[in-house]
């Protein structure tokens, strides 16, 4: 059974690797990279999470603040360009375990 990441520390606690910011790259650049981490640790399904934390005001339909995300290619570029305006920072991308973990959408 998968475990949820729910909170930024935990993220970082279970992240095999940070890959850097999310405006550093392009989406098949990062999956490049956690493929290369993930092989390194014999892992066979890394999972790409992002670190969101909301500008005052700007908090998800849910009221959460701060969270990790699992980022797909679709929602790449548009939370990159939406990240300007309505994130405290631009999201650090992080690779975990797929088939250990699943974060919070």
């Amino acid at each position: 059974m998968k475990k949820f990441i729910m909170t930024i520390p935990k993220l970082k606690e279970v992240a095999i690797a940070n890959l850097g910011l999310m405006d550093e790259g392009d989406y098949n650049s990062f999956v490049i990279k956690a493929g290369e981490e993930a092989a390194k640790l014999n892992i066979k399904n890394p999972l790409l999470v992002i670190n969101v934390k909301f500008k005052e005001g700007t908090a998800s339909e849910f009221g959460v603040k701060e969270q990790p995300y699992p980022i797909s290619e679709a929602e790449w570029e548009q939370c990159a360009l939406d990240g300007k305006e309505i994130l405290e920072y631009m999201p650090e991308v992080y690779v975990v375990d797929g088939d250990k973990f699943i974060a919070p959408i």
